[in-house]
């Protein structure tokens, strides 16, 4: 009776040893079936593709910009720099053109620029005589005259107006002389000198006058003078503007 019962209770556990192998194989499957490699591969895969297309655009963006300030800077200078230095407005120059000796003498000063201008406020100077020139306007190539006395006394058909001096200018004689134009009254400037001229003989000497300002100024031949001969009756300007002896010829009228 013991072995029976012995025997029966060994198929007992063996029948319960049978029920936990069940047991145990179905939770060694549970965790495969939680773990999938498969929808881990796919995730990483689309993250990866992604990221590369984007950073292959953002660099040729980049080099299309550089090219645009290379032509903006370049050509604006060049513009400026050759316009500048074209435009020069002419202007009126005041010179002597003839001096006449005698009595009855003159001076004629004539516009020799290339606009109109207003002689008035420019000096005759024979040291030690001086005269202001009296407000006139000139086109180019028109004259004044100043008389050394009255203005009815060199009456003129030609110059513009006719100023007399009325003794403030000595006569202007064949023997020596000199008068000198200037565009104020401080006659040791040489900046203010216009014009100079001095007469005398073959073999005469230069006066202590405005030669010297003159020779300064360019306007002038130091130790020269124009040779005027006997009967000559004053001298005349043939190139003017003048810069010396040569620019005159001693005028014998007629």
């Amino acid at each position: 009776m013991r072995m029976v019962v012995t025997v029966a209770a060994a198929v007992v556990l063996l029948a319960a040893a049978a029920c936990s192998d069940s047991g145990s194989t179905t939770t060694a499957d549970a965790p495969a079936t939680t773990v999938v490699p498969t929808s881990t591969v796919a995730a990483t895969t689309p993250a990866t593709s992604e990221p590369a297309t984007t950073t292959s655009e953002a660099p040729v963006t980049t080099v299309t910009t550089t090219t645009a300030p290379t032509a903006t800077t370049s050509s604006a200078p060049a513009t400026a720099t050759t316009v500048a230095p074209t435009t020069t407005a002419p202007t009126a120059a005041f010179t002597i053109t003839a001096v006449v000796f005698g009595e009855n003498g003159f001076v004629e000063i004539t516009n020799v620029g290339a606009a109109a201008g207003d002689v008035g406020g420019h000096w005759l100077c024979q040291r030690p005589g001086y005269f202001e020139i009296p407000p006139q306007s000139l086109e180019p190539g028109e004259s004044v005259w100043v008389a050394t006395g009255e203005a009815s006394s060199a009456a003129s058909a030609t110059a513009v107006a006719v100023f007399g001096a009325e003794g403030r200018l000595g006569q202007f004689s064949p023997r020596t002389g000199e008068v000198a134009l200037y565009a104020g009254s401080t006659f040791s400037n040489p900046d203010l000198i216009r014009s100079f001229v001095e007469w005398g003989p073959e073999g005469g000497l230069p006066r202590a006058g405005r030669g010297g300002i003159a020779v300064e100024a360019g306007l002038w031949v130091e130790g020269e003078l124009v040779v005027v001969t006997e009967g000559a009756i004053g001298v005349t300007a043939t190139t003017p503007p003048t810069d010396g002896p040569d620019d005159w010829i001693a005028d014998i009228g007629g």
